[in-house]
Formats: C-alpha cells, structure tokens, sequence
C-alpha cells in the first residue's frame, strides 16, 4: 500500500510548523534563520498572488522566528494545524 500524500501548501506549512516548534524547543539558531528565510519567500510569494489567508498564516510563523531570538516566545502565535487546514480551503 503506498501514501497518497501530495504536497500542498497545507502540507508544506504544517511540516513547517513542525519544524518550528522543534527549532524553538532546541534553541537551535541555524534552523531558525532557516525558516525565518523560508517564511520570508513564501509570504512574499503569497502577497504576489493576493493570497490573504496564507500571508497571515506565514506572518504569524514569520514572528515567532523573531520572538524565539528575542527570548520571547510566550508572544507568539504559531498557527495550529486546523488554522492552517482551512486557510487552503
């Protein structure tokens, strides 16, 4: 039997997340510019396109990245699964 999944942008930004708690969780710097850079294209790309709903979802990814590095990260909202499942409905 093999897995159906596709990539989509709500598989691509929950992987994220995923990616995101963990880099906070291990105070790991590097991934973090990682993503903090990956969350930079993909909202740009999404604004280019007028797509409102994964903009703010990238943004909110995108200020969490920033309050890991202040030591802040209390202040952050990252996005939960379901919030990013029906930003792609």
């Amino acid at each position: 039997m093999s897995d159906e999944r596709k990539l989509t942008m709500s598989y691509l930004l929950g992987y994220l997340r995923r990616r995101l708690i963990e880099a906070r969780e291990e105070k790991n710097e590097k991934l973090l510019v990682e993503l903090g850079n990956t969350f930079d294209f993909i909202e740009a790309a999404s604004f280019e396109v007028k797509d409102r709903k994964h903009a703010v979802i990238v943004e909110e990814m995108s200020n969490a990245v920033r309050d890991a590095f202040m030591g802040s990260e209390w202040k952050s909202n990252i996005p939960s699964e379901d919030e990013i499942n029906g930003a792609s409905e």
